[in-house]
């Protein structure tokens, strides 16, 4: 079950307050992808996991956490703009949003998963296009790891990002040869690749890994 609460943000760039709803409690019942997305119900509260002011246009987890920037960024096209097609889901835009916050602060770890987010609504809208361009840019953020950050279940979302963004052929030249201290990683692994052999680009579950 989950609960969600409303409360009233007083946004820490312009001041104002806007309405908002923060999630209290949920739960989750069946099998985590292999890009770590929850199942259902967590799942679905992902459009509060993100605030918007309707005021200013400042995107953050919550927006009583300071900017950290100069707030002149928000009127940027860097920040505001799409370039071609925008993203359907509105959802998504906010995220990415966010994701441009998070790399103009260097924050590539909070970047990769804005992005990896936004693509996770993509996929609720089956925004293909959107889809494949927010894993190839997470996968971007992801090249700015540090070897003390890129730890063994990274690699592995790695890979269900090249496989889910179409780059079948290095799934199986990078991940090969590879061998992990951890056996369900092994696995997960074997099955990226069996998958990228067959130029398969679908969602997948851990159980469907173990099961």
């Amino acid at each position: 079950m989950t609960t969600l609460f409303d409360q009233s943000i007083s946004c820490s760039v312009c001041g104002k307050e806007s309405q908002h709803k923060g999630v209290g409690s949920t739960s989750s019942f069946g099998s985590t992808d292999l890009d770590t997305r929850p199942p259902q119900m967590q799942r679905s509260t992902m459009s509060f996991w993100v605030q918007e002011c309707p005021h200013c246009g400042y995107v953050n987890g919550s927006l009583e956490k300071p900017i950290n920037l100069d707030k002149d960024y928000l009127e940027t096209s860097e920040y505001k703009d799409f370039h071609g097609e925008p993203p359907v889901s509105a959802l998504a835009q906010r995220f990415i949003r966010k994701a441009r916050i998070s790399i103009k602060k260097e924050s590539y770890v909070e970047a990769f998963w804005d992005y990896l987010h936004a693509a996770w609504a993509s996929d609720d809208k089956k925004d293909q296009a959107w889809q494949i361009e927010l894993r190839k840019l997470a996968l971007q953020a992801m090249e700015k790891f540090g070897d003390d950050i890129m730890k063994d279940s990274y690699r592995v979302i790695r890979a269900d990002l090249l496989r889910r963004s179409h780059q079948f052929e290095r799934v199986v030249q990078e991940y090969e040869n590879v061998r992990f201290k951890d056996d369900l990683l092994n696995k997960i692994v074997q099955f990226e690749i069996l998958k990228a052999k067959n130029k398969d680009a679908e969602t997948y579950t851990v159980k469907n890994v173990t099961g």
